[in-house]
């Protein structure tokens, strides 16, 4: 399914349509995504969704152990001037 669609009921809709479209994620489990991307590929916003789940994700495990990580003494701490530098 790649279809475009207005979302609301008629008395509150959305002014501009967006895409609904079907896919899998890594698990093969069946997700229907919306998006107001239509000039990427179905293929490339499953990517972008599947990274960003996984980005996602791995932020809530940091929040979860943060505890657990401030003890530690040799973790790698990021050089905020020198990331700064790269724009």
């Amino acid at each position: 399914m790649d279809e475009w669609e207005l979302v609301g009921s008629t008395q509150k809709r959305m002014k501009h349509k967006l895409r609904m479209m079907e896919t899998t994620d890594s698990q093969g489990n069946f997700l229907i995504l919306l998006t107001n991307r239509f000039d990427l590929s179905c293929d490339e916003i499953s990517e972008m969704y599947r990274s960003r789940w996984a980005i996602e994700t791995f932020f809530k495990w940091m929040k979860q152990h943060k505890g657990q990580l401030n003890g530690k003494k040799n973790l790698a701490k990021p050089n905020l001037d020198k990331l700064s530098n790269l724009s």
